[in-house]
């Protein structure tokens, strides 16, 4: 059986890890991934798309459908299509 060790394994360390890293398939895009504990992050371009999740609902998914329609931004939602991963134009839902 096998055991984590407190002293070498850290939850932050390694969110950083998998958050700071992508996968090969996402080579193309030109993305930007902004990790910090301040508040805020001042953007020299604006966002044109917001990429989400298969499995993000609930109130934070109409939450950010709402800052994207006001501003502007596109949404598309992650997946695994035949060819591998993409990003589908997100199909906004009536109120």
């Amino acid at each position: 059986m096998c055991c984590l060790d407190p002293e070498k394994y850290s939850p932050s360390i390694d969110a950083r890890r998998v958050l700071s890293t992508k996968h090969p398939e996402w080579s193309y895009e030109q993305e930007w991934r902004i990790i910090t504990k301040r508040g805020f992050f001042q953007l020299v371009l604006p966002i044109r798309t917001v990429i989400v999740g298969l499995r993000m609902k609930g109130r934070r998914l109409k939450r950010l459908e709402r800052v994207c329609v006001e501003q502007g931004i596109n949404m598309a939602t992650a997946g695994i299509g035949d060819e591998g991963i993409d990003a589908d134009r997100y199909r906004y839902r009536k109120a």
